[in-house]
């Protein structure tokens, strides 16, 4: 009976070395894949800004339902306020007004550079934030 226990014992030891060796493997793993970083290097955008564009954009957003959430003029709507919660459209005309103003460092090439994750426009300062 002892034999059966010690042996019982040793067994449920090298499984549990097994197991924190597992777990830190793949801790490990998965630590160095969190940390890895990608350089991008996005290509320029041209908005077109002469009048057909203009309209068909309008055309687009208003016929694929973006005014639905956003307003009509961008400038975002509630939704739906009450249980469970409130949800607010975006406003996407601060893109445009508010972003020049408040960082004037900030130039139209870095609203594309700028990655959601990260919040920071690449030629701003130290504490600016993209908006």
């Amino acid at each position: 009976m002892k034999r059966v226990l010690k042996w019982g014992g040793v067994g449920l030891l090298v499984l549990l070395v097994i197991l924190a060796t597992g777990v830190g493997t793949v801790s490990c793993i998965s630590d160095s894949r969190i940390a890895e970083r990608y350089e991008v290097d996005p290509e320029p955008v041209e908005v077109p800004t002469d009048e057909a564009s203009l309209v068909e954009g309008e055309r687009l957003y208003l016929s694929r339902g973006c005014g639905d959430c956003h307003a009509a003029d961008g400038g975002g709507r509630v939704i739906m306020d009450g249980p469970p919660g409130r949800v607010v459209g975006a406003n996407l005309t601060r893109l445009t007004t508010d972003m020049y103003t408040r960082y004037p460092t900030i130039t139209a090439d870095d609203i594309s550079t700028c990655p959601a994750r990260d919040r920071r426009p690449r030629s701003a300062s130290p504490g600016q934030e993209c908006a």
